[in-house]
């Protein structure tokens, strides 16, 4: 997905390209970025993500779930770069359908 043109650390853009197991978002969606969550605990069951048993790990440890991450430094060691269940701090944002919120078209990215 497209970001908007300045980083910032609740980043909205438009997007531009799905993955194979998408189905609730569509390319040309306008989306703000939020938080990330596993979509199957209790509390995620029950409307709420913001508890997710899995919410430290998929959100402040900066890496995936498995513990390994998406980016590597020169040096050849890991950099943690998952914040929040995404990095949006580029042109381009990788991040779970979960954590895409879908806005109004009209607004701006």
């Amino acid at each position: 997905m497209r970001t908007a043109r300045r980083p910032r650390r609740n980043p909205a853009g438009v997007v531009e390209q799905l993955g194979d197991s998408v189905t609730r978002i569509r390319p040309g969606d306008h989306v703000l970025i939020s938080f990330d969550s596993c979509g199957w605990c209790v509390c995620c069951l029950s409307g709420a993500p913001a508890h997710c048993a899995e919410f430290e790990a998929r959100n402040v440890t900066g890496r995936r779930t498995d513990g390994s991450t998406g980016a590597v430094a020169s040096e050849g060691t890991d950099i943690a770069n998952r914040w929040f269940g995404q990095l949006s701090f580029a042109e381009y944002s990788i991040a779970t359908q979960r954590n895409l919120v879908i806005v109004d078209r009209d607004l701006p990215p």
